[in-house]
């Protein structure tokens, strides 16, 4: 935050009583009002001047104060050495710095005033416009909303495509093997699996050979009218619970579940007294 000589807060309270419009960032920089655009950009740029100018007199008073302290440093080692008082440092006299610092200071202040009437200048064009302004603006969030909307229905259903076709080429491919076993279904991939194969998913294991599938064991103890019946039904799942169905590690721990479900079921058929 810029800081401004006391006179000329003194002279507009607008700028001693709103620390805001002593900051660069005061105005938007960008929008859809020329006015405020312009004005931003003739804020900074006073508002840079005013801290060159601040910046020139901090220069010259430190300058002189190292003149100063350079010939005390001088003159006491002369004197301590017996030198010729007549080798100390030159210093800049009174009268020239006085005049020096009076001319960066009479900058100051005008571009500080100046400032100020440019401050007062765009508060009042705020208030002449707030009424148009601020329609146009409610104007431009509902077509912002109406956008948002859109882009949230194209989502949506970019979503649902993404999760059924990964479902719909896994039940491609077992179909396409036809072997014993590996068909699966379409209700078993469209529903999600029990609550354990899916905590498994989730946790990214391969242990899913210890719990097989509800969909699988369905077909193998249930009729087909039961297993329309149970497909239908939505699971009651843990909230907390979340799986992309879709997703590479759901789909391959779901095909290891099947496959080493189908490996049972050939080591039991060829076991004695086996199915």
């Amino acid at each position: 935050m810029t800081t401004l000589p006391a006179v000329a807060l003194e002279e507009n309270p607008i700028l001693a009583n709103n620390p805001a419009v002593l900051r660069p960032d005061w105005l938007p920089a960008d929008g859809p009002f020329d006015d405020l655009t312009d004005a931003h950009a003739a804020h900074v740029v006073l508002l840079q001047e005013i801290e060159d100018l601040q910046r020139q007199r901090g220069q010259l008073v430190g300058k002189f104060e190292q003149e100063d302290e350079d010939y005390q440093r001088a003159q006491a080692t002369a004197y301590l050495n017996g030198d010729d008082p007549k080798r100390l440092p030159k210093r800049t006299p009174q009268d020239k710095r006085d005049e020096q610092i009076t001319a960066v200071w009479e900058q100051l202040l005008s571009k500080a005033r100046v400032f100020g009437e440019l401050v007062t200048r765009i508060i009042r064009t705020v208030k002449e416009h707030e009424r148009e302004w601020c329609s146009a603006i409610a104007g431009d969030e509902h077509a912002a909303r109406r956008r948002v909307e859109q882009l949230r229905q194209e989502l949506a259903a970019a979503e649902a495509f993404a999760t059924t076709t990964p479902k719909l080429r896994l039940w491609i491919e077992r179909t396409a093997k036809d072997r014993p076993g590996y068909h699966l279904h379409w209700g078993a991939l469209a529903n999600p699996p029990t609550t354990d194969l899916l905590k498994i998913a989730n946790e990214g294991r391969s242990a899913a050979n210890s719990i097989p599938s509800q969909a699988l064991a369905a077909e193998q103890t249930h009729d087909p009218d039961q297993e329309v019946e149970r497909v239908n039904q939505v699971p009651d799942y843990d909230d907390e619970v979340a799986v992309d169905y879709s997703s590479p590690e759901y789909l391959a721990t779901l095909d290891r579940s099947l496959r080493e479900h189908v490996k049972k079921r050939r080591v039991g058929s060829a076991a004695p007294g086996g199915m």
